[in-house]
């Protein structure tokens, strides 16, 4: 090892390196390339980045001046999302198509959407986003 250019042990270290890897402490050298907040931070503002688009945040509410009932379907699809326990998320679809008597809906849950055991919260979500469904039937499925 004391024969390989640093370059080359660099490469080698490179595939080994995690958040918790010590190897800032071997040399200045590895301390300038395995620079931890720099490689991670741009990791960790994508997600942040990522969250803020993606979930419902109660400005919508106040920015708008409007209720919750008046809000645009993707405000309330993202706050179902963000805030609905998960193992009635999944349920939703037929207890949607059940409340509302829609035969339409449920003939798209048969032929679309997985049981609910082996479903995925994407299904749900997409579901949601038909645009079969309004507002105002979500409004009266309730919570």
């Amino acid at each position: 090892m004391a024969n390989l250019p640093i370059p080359v042990i660099y490469n080698v270290l490179n595939f080994n390196d995690t958040y918790h890897s010590k190897y800032v402490l071997l040399s200045k050298y590895f301390n300038k390339m395995f620079n931890k907040k720099k490689k991670f931070s741009k990791f960790v503002y994508k997600i942040m980045n990522w969250y803020k688009v993606n979930t419902y945040k109660e400005e919508y509410e106040t920015e708008a001046n409007r209720d919750w009932y008046e809000l645009p379907k993707k405000f309330i699809v993202k706050y179902y999302c963000k805030s609905y326990p998960k193992i009635h998320l999944m349920c939703y679809p037929e207890f949607m198509a059940r409340k509302l008597h829609r035969d339409d809906l449920q003939e798209y849950i048969d032929n679309n959407m997985r049981p609910i055991d082996d479903r995925k919260k994407i299904e749900v979500i997409r579901f949601l986003y038909l645009p079969q469904i309004s507002v105002q039937d979500i409004s009266y499925c309730g919570w």
